[in-house]
């Protein structure tokens, strides 16, 4: 695992600069946590299930960068990107080492306030809803007019949430990397 700015210049040059971690997270921990979260181990091979001794938090963990987005956030925001997915290869497969999947981690500070401030699980659920939403307009698709579809909100997609502040110290989620400007 590296907590490091290897990705700097790319995010720079996107506008999605990202530093050194300020703040750091419990990579082995969250690993593992991940590893067994069924909208991630979609993601990264594309619905096909592996034997826990072929994929788990360590195997997972070897594979994980962590960046900390660099300005702007009240709760710090972590670009997570896993070198070596695919959905076509077996975990362990060389030919795949070059894809990477890239997420984002939002969690709450680990010092807050008030109790009700830094309400994670309202975004994940604000996401979530639109998700679902987006997804019903494209059920209906055929029913509807082209102009109907074009209503779906534009969010990245929520893949996971955590309550549990023992994995990382923190409620926290995990989202879909999508390319573009943080505006602050």
């Amino acid at each position: 695992m590296n907590m490091s700015a290897a990705n700097e210049s790319y995010n720079a040059n996107s506008g999605q600069r990202t530093t050194p971690v300020r703040s750091p997270i419990d990579a082995a921990s969250l690993s593992s946590w991940m590893a067994l979260q069924t909208a991630l181990v979609d993601l990264f091979f594309g619905g096909i299930r592996w034997a826990p001794e072929t994929f788990d938090g360590n195997w997972l963990q070897s594979r994980l960068e962590i960046d900390q987005f660099g300005f702007g956030q009240s709760n710090p925001t972590y670009l997570l990107a896993i070198r070596g997915i695919s959905s076509r290869k077996i975990p362990g497969d060389d030919q795949s080492k070059d894809h990477v999947v890239k997420l984002v981690l939002r969690r709450k500070p680990y010092q807050i306030a008030h109790p009700t401030s830094h309400a994670i699980h309202r975004e994940y659920r604000v996401l979530e809803s639109l998700m679902n939403y987006n997804r019903q307009l494209q059920n209906e698709k055929e029913v509807l007019e082209s102009s109907e579809v074009e209503k779906a909100v534009p969010i990245p997609t929520p893949y996971a949430y955590c309550k549990d502040t023992s994995v990382i110290g923190a409620e926290f989620y995990i989202m879909e990397f999508v390319e573009g400007r943080i505006f602050v």
